[in-house]
């Protein structure tokens, strides 16, 4: 995997990543130390299991650590991948999303050994060109396309935000046999490729909802405060 490795290093790694790949959950418990909620194993379940989930939720439930989560797990554990992380502006992408990834890599001493991030790649070290995960803002159709291969995972972050014809570019790019979408976002828009996933395309995909009166991420109190403001 990576040429300076030590022997060690190498077979634990052959006996790991076979595991972690049919297990995320695992994943994230050994390598990541992250505990995930309920809603957060088993929409990374269906990731491993099936080709798009859809994430809709409030916001403060945890979908961006999710979404780091499942970068580092498919960046890791399937051999010369793709995997793209993108959202609608560059402050939701490098700010939030791409600084998330850097601080669940900062929490393994393992990743720490194999994988390179910089501000908008994440690599294997001696694999720069062909083992990797981007950063690329959803502005333009272009920056979703080009990318094919085997194993590849895109992570649309705010997916409410993401205009049709990008969606619609990183939809025709997945043709590969372990091409995975996840949709992650606030259900802002009646219309729209993330809308539709919930609903009229909802047999496409395994659809997750979750409310910011449930999960134990969020403030109570501040959720009844605009309750009572806004009803």
């Amino acid at each position: 995997m990576v040429k300076t490795e030590s022997k060690y290093l190498q077979d634990f790694l052959q006996e790991s990543v076979p595991m972690w790949r049919e297990d995320p959950i695992l994943f994230f418990k050994e390598v990541l130390k992250f505990d995930p909620d309920d809603w957060q194993y088993r929409a990374a379940v269906d990731l491993a299991n099936n080709r798009k989930v859809s994430v809709k939720s409030g916001q403060g439930v945890g979908k961006t650590g999710l979404e780091a989560a499942v970068f580092l797990w498919f960046l890791l554990c399937f051999p010369y991948p793709r995997v793209v992380a993108t959202a609608p502006t560059k402050q939701q992408l490098h700010d939030v999303l791409w600084s998330e990834i850097s601080k669940w890599m900062g929490n393994s001493p393992l990743l720490g050994q194999i994988l390179t991030w910089t501000k908008t790649y994440v690599y294997m070290k001696g694999e720069s060109k062909r083992w990797f995960g981007v950063a690329r803002t959803a502005t333009r159709p272009e920056n979703m396309q080009g990318f094919h291969e085997e194993n590849m995972l895109f992570i649309v972050d705010e997916a409410s935000g993401v205009a049709e014809p990008i969606m619609e570019a990183i939809l025709g790019t997945l043709t590969g046999e372990n091409n995975k979408l996840l949709l992650c976002g606030n259900p802002t828009k009646t219309s729209g490729t993330f809308y539709d996933s919930h609903t009229r395309d909802r047999a496409l995909y395994k659809v997750h909802t979750v409310s910011s009166e449930d999960s134990k991420r969020t403030n109570k109190e501040n959720i009844q405060s605009l309750i009572k403001k806004y009803g």
